[in-house]
């Protein structure tokens, strides 16, 4: 059985029978300190106890069982006889009192009562502090709900390209994506045929005249094509919860960087080709009157879209 103990008005505990006993010996704790174990119905001072009677009293050496022989008076003198003696033990070891029908509560101690409420009762039992409370004390208060959901899905960092990654901070998340159209690849693949155009002929008369190395002209339409495949493949057009990053351009970089709050319009200008195809010129305003516009963007309106809910859910926060 384990207790509950109420020491200098603080509950410590809980102790075996054992520990309690060792603590009474050694005056850890006082035979008058309340106490409580499982099952009890109210708190008790440690000395009504029974188990712990024995270690609440010292011990003294026993009286020899014989009496002394008694000295016979004088006979000139008949003193009164005097009252029996009482026994040692009931001196040092006088009646408990009865026992406590409201121990009163262990705050008590910590602020005693003034003067002129030293006569007033003592408190009832229901004021001490449940036993339940002390050992399972209340949880803590469970933590804020959290924040609602993007109302966009939230990207993989590692699929919004290396640039976009690497201008992420910890907790930023992408929101939406979109790319160059395939559209601006006509031009160059033009440029490519129309130099391949030129530069056949005059391989094959220059390979007559044991002047092969004119062929190494045909680079010139492959670096056309390749530089505006990578160009597409490169740029990266991406809305975070925070901010809008563009990066267009690979032998000629174009980056742009503006935070959401920063951004006062958007401008979306699409001609017939570009409605037919889903491509379009965006412009983005900020709000000191800064203008950019990125030309020939997949789903530009999406991407306008994209941004206005980005704005009004910041706006709701």
């Amino acid at each position: 059985m384990e207790f509950l103990i109420h020491h200098h008005g603080r509950p410590i505990g809980p102790y075996s029978e054992s520990e309690v006993r060792n603590r009474l010996l050694s005056g850890a704790i006082d035979p008058s300190d309340l106490a409580w174990h499982e099952g009890a119905s109210t708190w008790a001072p440690l000395s009504t106890f029974p188990q712990f009677a024995s270690a609440s009293r010292p011990t003294f050496p026993q009286e020899s069982s014989t009496p002394p022989s008694p000295v016979p008076p004088p006979s000139t003198f008949n003193p009164p006889s005097s009252p029996p003696l009482s026994s040692p033990s009931s001196i040092l070891n006088p009646p408990s009192s009865p026992s406590l029908t409201a121990p009163p509560s262990p705050s008590s101690t910590l602020n005693p009562p003034s003067s002129s409420s030293s006569t007033s009762p003592a408190p009832p039992a229901s004021s001490l502090p449940s036993p339940s409370s002390i050992l399972n004390p209340p949880s803590s208060p469970s933590p804020p709900p959290p924040p609602p959901p993007s109302p966009l899905p939230v990207l993989d960092s590692k699929s919004v390209g290396p640039y976009t990654a690497a201008t992420l901070q910890a907790d930023e998340r992408p929101l939406h994506k979109t790319t160059i159209h395939w559209i601006v690849l006509i031009v160059p693949i033009l440029a490519a045929i129309f130099t391949l155009i030129l530069i056949a002929p005059i391989a094959l008369i220059s390979s007559w005249k044991d002047q092969s190395w004119v062929w190494l002209l045909l680079v010139i339409p492959v670096a056309i094509i390749t530089s505006a495949v990578l160009s597409v493949k490169t740029s990266e057009l991406v809305i975070t919860d925070r901010r809008v990053l563009i990066k267009v351009g690979f032998v000629r970089r174009q980056t742009f960087e503006m935070f959401i709050s920063r951004i006062e319009s958007v401008a979306v200008s699409q001609g017939m080709l570009g409605r037919f195809f889903n491509y379009g010129t965006v412009e983005i305003r900020g709000t000191g009157g800064s203008a950019e516009s990125f030309a020939n963007i997949v789903a530009p309106l999406q991407f306008r879209d994209a941004i206005q809910l980005v704005q009004s859910q910041a706006e709701r926060r």
